[in-house]
């Protein structure tokens, strides 16, 4: 049976004026060789095996324990994004 894979949409709002530093922190600490992380304007999607990316999402929110104050809002897929969506979803015949 292969590695369940995960995908995961994080955006993460610090409440204090200079948030840039504890968005930059979060990002780097969720690098992983068997992660493949995309960085966009308002949130970070992070996808591979469920281990690796839990272990990494904990990684990344112990950069927050020190503060600021952050609201972490994330969208978690049992499946991974880049997938295509299966024919039955177009309503197509398998």
């Amino acid at each position: 049976m292969a590695t369940p894979r995960l995908s995961v949409e994080a955006s993460l709002y610090p409440l204090e004026a200079h948030y840039l530093p504890a968005i930059e922190g979060f990002i780097e600490a969720l690098a992983h060789p068997a992660l493949t992380v995309t960085v966009g304007v308002m949130s970070t999607q992070i996808e591979g095996p469920r281990a690796e990316l839990w272990a990494q999402l904990e990684t990344a929110l112990s950069t927050l324990e020190a503060g600021p104050r952050a609201a972490l809002v994330l969208k978690i897929l049992t499946f991974s994004a880049s997938e295509p969506h299966p024919a039955a979803a177009r309503g197509e015949a398998p």
